[in-house]
This record gives structure tokens, C-alpha cells and sequence, in this order.
């Protein structure tokens, strides 16, 4: 079954701007809820850090494909 090709998508600003405030929204809010959540397995987590030499890499998963989904939605 061969179909059709589908058009292109038709570039909005206002739904651009209105989808990255709404995700903006969504992450300042996850931030906001781990304020309460701080104890004292984050101090400990600081204070390995802070007594490491060389380098700390950090890593964030599975959130890159949320968000596309999100923003192709």
C-alpha cells in the first residue's frame, strides 16, 4: 500500500512560544517540588563531591524523548 505524502507542517510562533512556556511550566514545578525533598542524602551527596579530584560528570536520561513527544504532540 503506497500513501499519499503527507504535507509539511506549517510553522506557528504563538504555538511555538506557547508550548515551551507550558513546558518551562511543567519543569519549573518539578524543580519547585524537589525544594521539600532536600535532606541529608543531598548534603552527603556534596560533601563525596566536594572531596573528589578531577571531574564530575552529570548526566540527565529519559527526559529527551518526552519532550519531543511533548512538542510533536
Amino acid at each position: 500500500m503506497i500513501l499519499p505524502p503527507t504535507p509539511p507542517l506549517l510553522f506557528e510562533a504563538s504555538r511555538a512560544i506557547r508550548l515551551a512556556q507550558g513546558a518551562l511550566d511543567i519543569e519549573a514545578a518539578a524543580v519547585l517540588g524537589l525544594k521539600n525533598r532536600l535532606g541529608s542524602g543531598f548534603a552527603k551527596a556534596v560533601e563525596l563531591i566536594l572531596g573528589l579530584s578531577g571531574w564530575v560528570v552529570v548526566m540527565c536520561l529519559g527526559k529527551d524523548r518526552q519532550i519531543f513527544a511533548h512538542v510533536n504532540s
